[in-house]
């Protein structure tokens, strides 16, 4: 397992997913089966805007919550690889989990 603050993981995991790039990366921790990333100061606006670039390759097994507090989404990609996006409103903070599935 990996930790790191501040950049964007290199790894053929997180190559799955478009870099999200706006915001602060607070920390990031990766490995060969998944990789979690958490980002401050993110914009509702650019969340959003993302959370659609997602939607078009993450559409199996997807699982989408909306509250006043929280956004999340989850899907698969056909490829064994499935995302969560979890989207604090209040606290502009997002979290980002990429993980391998079983085959």
């Amino acid at each position: 397992m990996l930790f790191r603050s501040g950049e964007w993981p290199k790894n053929d995991l997180i190559k799955n997913i478009p870099e999200f790039k706006n915001g602060k990366i607070e920390s990031t921790m990766s490995s060969e089966e998944s990789v979690v990333m958490f980002i401050e100061n993110v914009e509702q606006k650019d969340f959003e805007k993302y959370l659609e670039n997602i939607k078009k390759d993450f559409t199996e097994d997807a699982f989408e919550m909306n509250s006043e507090e929280v956004i999340s989404y989850a899907g698969a990609n056909g490829k064994s690889v499935q995302v969560q996006l979890t989207y604090e409103i209040q606290n502009k903070n997002l979290s980002i989990a990429v993980a391998k599935t079983a085959e």
